[in-house]
């Protein structure tokens, strides 16, 4: 084979493999979110679906981790995730690292659970009782302060609601999604548990990314808020989407 083929060998190599990586689908970025919730809850799971869909308009994977809801600060905050699925506003007040995305994607009441005859009327209504919430639950911790003095913060609503049944707490405040869950089962439906109707207060959600992502708030926001005027959320969600 004479020098001329081999050139030209080499020139169709070259050029194939450069075809080759312009036909291929550029690969998405991965952003990791954390949440104390439970994204497999069929209505968390419609908003993991909206996130999903709202960073895959920009090039980006979601992927939900589920971790003690104190303990995804620590990952968050210092970076080794990318940020907060939901949460309340202020809380990089606290975790100065967090930039709020500032669209609020979903709200949910804080209920109050209760065993025996209790009459509950927000925050300030709490103070004479001993309350149980999951730790890292800003929205209780921020507005029981200074207010309950018995607080019993623990690790899962279900810690929560055990201590409730056996009358080791008066109060239990969880969100709609836990604690109705577990005051429907079969281990609580007839334990003399209740829910106070009247929410103790409505919670509007924000997703959080570490500073590190600085420059993606903006786009995310952006996307969010399109999303919800184009029928995106509706149509995952099911329902219209919160103010922003």
């Amino acid at each position: 084979m004479n020098i001329s083929n081999i050139k030209s060998l080499l020139g169709l190599f070259v050029l194939t493999i450069f075809l080759v990586g312009c036909s291929s689908p550029m690969s998405s970025e991965k952003l990791v979110l954390v949440t104390g919730a439970d994204p497999e809850h069929p209505y968390l799971k419609k908003q993991v679906q909206f996130l999903t869909e709202v960073l895959r308009t920009l090039d980006y994977d979601l992927e939900v981790q589920r971790h003690q809801s104190a303990y995804c600060f620590e990952l968050s905050n210092s970076g080794q995730v990318d940020g907060e699925m939901w949460r309340i506003l202020g809380v990089d007040e606290e975790f100065t690292n967090l930039i709020r995305v500032p669209i609020g994607v979903w709200s949910h009441p804080e209920l109050a659970f209760v065993k025996g005859d209790i009459e509950l009327d927000g925050w300030k209504s709490l103070a004479p009782y001993r309350v149980a919430f999951r730790k890292g639950t800003k929205v209780v911790e921020n507005n029981i302060k200074g207010i309950v003095k018995n607080q019993v913060a623990l690790d899962t609503i279900e810690d929560a609601f055990q201590m409730l049944a056996k009358g080791e707490v008066e109060v239990v405040i969880s969100d709609n999604i836990d604690g109705t869950l577990l005051l429907a089962s079969d281990e609580y439906k007839d334990s003399g548990i209740k829910l106070i109707e009247k929410p103790i207060d409505d919670a509007l959600l924000y997703s959080y990314l570490n500073k590190k992502h600085s420059a993606l708030v903006p786009l995310v926001a952006n996307a969010i808020s399109e999303a919800k005027k184009n029928g995106t959320y509706l149509r995952i969600v099911g329902e219209a989407p919160v103010r922003d």
